[in-house]
């Protein structure tokens, strides 16, 4: 009897070893796979959800996972490819070169999206500020009782991304959530004093007798405007809610008082009003002087974090606080498509100028 406990326990013991042996074996391709650019199979990517690979880390603690960047690339192949993109021009063929390069800009973009993710978390957690189930799944109520037909858009998440409603939840909405409720503190956080100060010494500089043009020069923040303060024709459905009503209450070459808005202090001036195709359209300048945007508060936030990124495509540039490719191949398709890109849009912003100039001029017949 002895003895054959003893070869049972034997046994066992050429079992375990076995297992353990395929086990680390497993283990060993997956990260030589992983992290020499090898690609994966369905054994490592079993092995990814077994065992959190880091893709990268943050603050040293914080592991974002290879399974993750993985399942969310796969997501959006699935959308592309389960949508009808040819209609307005646009197809994604996954199977050739130039489409597993898009695949890899799009994996550069959703890694850096997690450690950005990861990072809101943890300055999250840090301000005491906690996301429950239960705050999840009203939003996600919300939105579905918002577009009507629950099931159905639970089953278009499904067929799109691959996602069941559970996923969407912790992959999307609580993230969202999380990042929410920090922009909420982070504006706690900012001293807009000296902003308020400053429109406001613009404010009496105007009633002063200073030009309007000069007010701009020496007080406003935005560079998006001509020297003079110029900002163009407006509906007012397409103005700020707090700049819309005052813009409506002044009359043509009147200046506002002080507006604070979001995004900070404005004064305005009418110069003119039109009727038009679109609406009633106001012509406005505009001096304005910027608060801190929750992008700028977390990028000085994100300057305190070590982030360490192993997948071998990428590495983190600490100067921008992002992830930036190694491959000078993918780094020149990348910027060509930039280029392609920008170029797209100032012809279909020149085309839809020239469409509304034709109306305006047509309706001023």
């Amino acid at each position: 009897m002895s003895t054959k406990k003893s070869s049972i326990k034997h046994r066992g013991a050429i079992i375990g070893s076995v297992v353990a042996v395929v086990l680390l074996g497993a283990l060993i391709t997956t990260a030589v796979m992983v992290y020499s650019g090898g690609g994966s199979n369905s054994v490592t990517r079993m092995v990814e959800r077994i065992v959190p690979m880091p893709a990268a880390v943050v603050g040293w603690t914080h592991i974002i996972p290879v399974s993750d960047v993985r399942r969310n690339v796969e997501a959006t192949r699935s959308f592309y490819e389960n949508q009808d993109f040819a209609s307005i021009g646009v197809r994604v063929d996954f199977t050739t070169e130039d489409g597993q390069k898009k695949l890899k800009l799009w994996e550069q973009t959703l890694l850096d999206k997690l450690i950005e993710d990861e990072v809101v978390y943890i300055l999250a957690k840090r301000a005491g500020i906690e996301i429950t189930d239960a705050q999840v799944h009203a939003r996600v109520k919300q939105e579905l009782d918002r577009y009507g037909k629950g099931r159905i858009v639970q089953k278009n998440i499904r067929r799109l991304w691959g996602f069941t409603l559970r996923d969407f939840e912790e992959r999307v909405v609580k993230p969202q959530l999380y990042r929410e409720a920090l922009e909420k503190y982070a504006q706690k956080q900012y001293n807009t004093q000296p902003l308020r100060q400053k429109a406001l010494e613009a404010h009496t500089a105007l009633s002063d007798g200073m030009d309007f043009s000069a007010a701009v020069q020496k007080y406003s923040d935005s560079a998006a405007l001509d020297a003079s303060g110029n900002a163009g024709w407006f509906a007012y459905d397409d103005l700020l809610p707090e700049i819309a009503e005052v813009a409506m209450q002044l009359k043509i070459g009147e200046s506002s008082n002080v507006i604070e808005a979001a995004n900070g202090f404005h004064i305005i001036k009418v110069e003119d009003r039109r009727s038009g195709p679109s609406g009633d359209q106001v012509l406005l300048r505009h001096i304005i002087i910027l608060k801190p945007t929750f992008a700028e508060w977390l990028d000085e936030q994100m300057k305190r974090f070590s982030v360490r990124v192993f997948l071998p495509a990428y590495t983190w540039d600490a100067e921008t606080r992002h992830v930036i490719l190694k491959d000078p191949e993918l780094i020149e398709y990348a910027n060509q498509l930039i280029e392609e890109n920008v170029a797209d849009y100032r012809a279909t912003s020149k085309a839809l100028q020239q469409v509304q100039e034709s109306q305006d001029d047509a309706a001023q017949q």
